[in-house]
Order: C-alpha cells, then structure tokens, then sequence
C-alpha cells in the first residue's frame, strides 16, 4: 500500500525523485528517517545508476563550487517496494519505463521545482509569487554569476534550460543543475549536437565547425547567400520548431485560431543578419570600409561571441515564461519584472549576435539597476566565485592583481573587434544600437507572396543544416 507522506517531485528518463527521502539503514543496520530538506532519485537503469555517481565525482573535479552532493542507499529498495509504496510510482513505470533491470536509489538535497513546473502550476506560482522582490533579484544574480564561474572555469553547460533551473518556492533558493553536457569550450563546436533545446538560434550553422556556412559563403555572391539562408531557415524551423521553445515561441507569429500561423519575419531577419555580417566580415565592405578577412578568421570571432553567450542566453530563456508567469500583474515586483523582461533578459537572448550581450555585461547592468533600485540588498555579500576560480588556477586570491602588470595584447580583443565591426555595419546600413529597421528581404523560392501573411505550401526542398543534407516538408497552415 503507498504511503501518501511520500510524492513524485519530478521526473524524466532518468527516473523520479521523490520527496521526503525514503528511509535508509546506517552502519548499524538501524533506520534513519529523513526531513523534507532531503529527496531521493529512484532510477530503473543500474547504467545511470553509475553515471549519476560518476558525473558527481566529475563535477567535484572541474566546478566545485556547483557539485551537489549524491549518496547512494545503503539499502536498496526493489521495484515492488517503490512502485507499491509511493503514490503514482507504478503509473510512471508503465508510461515511462518501457523496460527497467531494477530499482537504483540515491540521496540529494532538496533543491525545489524546476521552472518547467513553475510555469505549469500555480500552486508554485503563488509560491514565487510570495518571495520579496529583493529575494527573486538576489537568486537571479546568483544564477548569472553561476553561469560566469562555468565560463571562466572554460566550460560550457550547454543545457541551460527550465527543467534544469530550480527554485525552492519557500526559501527563493534557486540553482542550476544536469551537467550532463558540460564540456570544455574546446571541444562544444564539433561535439554538442545542432539544434537543441534552448540554444542560440545562429548554432544552426555555427555548430560542427560551420561547415555549411563556410560553403556558402564561399560559394555565393551576396544576394544570394541571403536568398538561401532566409530559405534554408524557414523549411528548417518550420520542420522543427516544436522541439526547440524559444524558437517555437519566437519563429511563428501567434494569430486567431482559426488563422493559419505566420512566420516571424523579424526572428528570420536577426537571425539572418547574423549570418550575414560573417559573410561581410569575409568578404569586406568597401563602402563601410571593412576589408576582407580570411573565413577562417571571420568565422572564429564570431563562434567564440557566440559561445561566450550560449548559457546566458540559456538562462534568460528559462527564466522568461516562468517569471512572467508567476508575477503578472504584481505591483511589488514590477520594476523588477519591467527591467528584466524589457532590457536584461532581452539582451542576453538578442537574436542578432552582435548586440546580444556578454554574462559579464549582463551582470554589470544587473548589478547597477539593483543598486538604484533595491539598496538593501548587500552585492559584496552575494556569492561570487572569482576566488575560487583563483584557487582553482593555483592562484593566492589574497594577492592584489592590480599590482601584477599584465601584458598587453597584440590585437584588439573580441569583444571590442565586434563592437568596432558592428559600429561600421550600423552606420552603413543608418541604424542605432536599439533599434532594428526591418528593409525588404529576398522572397523565398517559388513564391512572390510575404511571408508574414502567407502560410506554408505544402512542397519538398532538399537543403544542407550542419553539414548533413535533409529532406525537410513544410507545415500546412503552420499545423
């Protein structure tokens, strides 16, 4: 019979966790019981039983400072046990568990909900919805300054999204966890895989070292590189948009119900005019005065910005929908939600690349609206990890670096080789910084209409993502 003191928390194909954490046996043999601070992650597979333990161990290895704690049972329960004594337990092992060698226990902490059942529930949005305004803006500085450790530690999280960002609706704690994917800035172009879940939308091309788009920019003279392109991503993400949700949520214009979908032409055009300033970086625009560049060399500046952003943007992208939807129309929490919703998180999910904005950007602009408008929050008594970095490298943080002379670089750095190429590019085309002018783009193949107020024909076309050729059908009336 199940005991109702226990319930399913979450789950995925890993398994469940499951909170309070069941009992366990100590050396002894005698019971211990667990408080609510406590879960336990039942898994099926003995393979993720060992994956689970080892990733812990690695992740002590390369952030410390994020590795959360995993001891494995003592006594290990059978599948009977957890399927007869938790609530839903056997319903999930028969919808999810289409096979399963036995029942792997393990104990963590309690972190919270993921964000992905924020956004669902209200029950947790009523929780969030009671946490102060300074508490919210402190954890959010927390998870950006998260997001700068695994960057400066030279890795990639690579799956920053609202199942993997929690919050303890009680507390406000919030996390980042599932590094799974956490790999070293090195190897991410050619080892993580194109078009997944809430990453930057240019990877469509910058992944498996950009090879396709290299090819084109080779290939084509200008007009028609952003014929193809503009053609390339729409059967692209008309095809797939409903495995990625920003660009589910940012690809198709939302009509009436009866109204077939239209297509975003502003996503299209960011995105596209990304690609495009590789192409000019290339091949130079003598009437901004830009010279050419080996592709080679252009294509690097602009993956290493683009890396640089890809758990930011991850971040602002998993926060977004919750957040909107835990605090609408809360008065106390407006000018929090006006500053993150219309400038913060805006700027870290630019679709344009060269205005996106850098972690380290974001936390400055954060921190300085935090100053003006909550003064209480203490930022020098936040958790910053830039001592720990320190000690990683081998460093004494109490050394003041500012009396060690650094050597000058030689060339400017990227981030100021980008800003001075996207000044040239703004002047050129007559745009400011903020704004982004919509001109006319190239019609797509084998139709004269606009895209914004026409649905998708029904027609093949073969085209080449991530060096591998497809046969992609578009949707009907966007269904």
């Amino acid at each position: 019979m199940s005991n109702p003191a226990y319930q399913i928390l979450g789950y995925g194909g890993f398994g469940a966790v499951v909170g309070p954490a069941l009992p366990n046996v100590d050396a002894t043999g005698q019971v211990i019981n667990f408080g609510p601070d406590m879960v336990t992650k039942v898994m099926f597979h003995k393979k993720n039983y060992k994956k689970a333990l080892q990733d812990a161990a690695d992740l002590e290895n390369k952030v410390p400072l994020l590795a959360i704690p995993i001891t494995p049972y003592r006594h290990q329960y059978s599948i009977r046990d957890v399927a007869d004594g938790i609530p839903g337990m056997r319903k999930y092992i028969t919808k999810h568990q289409s096979s399963y060698s036995g029942a792997y226990l393990v104990r963590m902490p309690n972190l919270g909900y993921s964000f992905a059942d924020i956004e669902k529930r209200m029950s947790l949005q009523y929780g969030v919805r009671m946490l102060s305004p300074e508490t919210i803006a402190t954890q959010i500085l927390k998870l950006m300054r998260i997001v700068k450790y695994i960057g400066k530690a030279d890795y990639i999280h690579g799956d920053i999204r609202e199942t993997n960002v929690l919050c303890n609706t009680t507390t406000g704690d919030m996390t980042i966890i599932d590094f799974d994917w956490l790999l070293k800035k090195s190897v991410y172009n050619t080892t993580y895989p194109v078009y997944f879940y809430s990453h930057p939308p240019e990877e469509l091309y910058f992944l498996n070292g950009g090879a396709h788009l290299k090819y084109l920019i080779s290939k084509y003279n200008r007009s028609t590189f952003m014929t193809t392109v503009i053609n390339e991503i729409e059967n692209h993400l008309a095809s797939n948009s409903a495995y990625n949700k920003f660009w589910q949520q940012n690809y198709w214009i939302r009509t009436l119900p009866q109204q077939p979908h239209a297509v975003n032409e502003l996503f299209i055009y960011e995105l596209m005019r990304t690609l495009t300033t590789v192409y000019d970086y290339t091949h130079g625009l003598p009437s901004a005065n830009i010279k050419a560049r080996p592709i080679a060399d252009a294509f690097k500046l602009w993956n290493e910005k683009s890396m640089g952003t890809v758990d930011s943007f991850g971040l602002a992208v998993a926060l977004e929908a919750p957040l909107r939807a835990a605090l609408a129309g809360s008065k106390a929490h407006k000018p929090l939600m006006d500053f993150l919703l219309n400038d913060l998180f805006f700027g870290m999910k630019n679709v344009f690349l060269l205005n996106r904005i850098t972690i380290d950007e974001a936390i400055e602009k954060f921190e300085k609206f935090l100053r003006v408008a909550y003064p209480a929050i203490g930022l020098g008594d936040q958790p910053d990890f830039d001592d720990e970095l320190a000690r990683l490298a081998g460093i004494d943080p109490s050394i003041a670096e500012k009396n060690t002379p650094k050597p000058q670089p030689k060339h400017r750095t990227v981030a100021k080789e980008l800003e001075a190429y996207a000044a040239l590019v703004r002047a050129q085309v007559g745009m400011s910084p903020e704004k982004s002018p919509l001109p006319s783009l190239p019609p797509s193949r084998g139709s004269t209409q606009s895209r914004s107020t026409r649905s998708h024909s029904s027609h093949s076309s073969p085209h080449v993502v991530g060096g591998k050729r497809r046969k992609t059908r578009r949707r009907i009336s966007g269904k």
